[in-house]
């Protein structure tokens, strides 16, 4: 998954960018309320986000390992199957 954007508001709270589950769970990436990107508390990077500046966001999940770039950095590397689309329509919902 590649994505390029840029979100207006909500600094210092949660806000969902994708879900794996097609909505039937919390699954999915966010930007915490500290403005960092996180995996479904799971695991969270070190990458700050600031509203309004565009980012460059990359997903790569191969088998049970799920890593996050942020801007071409490694943000989060981590071992989990979590992050794979898990539904029978196998649908991703972006936020």
């Amino acid at each position: 998954l590649e994505m390029l954007f840029a979100l207006t508001e909500g600094n210092n709270a949660f806000r969902r960018i994708y879900d794996t589950l097609d909505r039937t769970s919390d699954r999915g990436l966010y930007i915490n309320a500290r403005n960092l990107f996180e995996f479904s508390r799971l695991a969270t990077g070190t990458a700050t986000y600031t509203s309004g500046q565009y980012v460059h966001l990359l997903l790569s999940v191969t088998g049970n390992i799920a890593r996050l770039y942020i801007n071409g950095t490694r943000d989060i590397n981590l071992n989990t199957n979590s992050m794979n689309i898990d539904n029978p329509r196998g649908v991703m919902t972006f936020f």
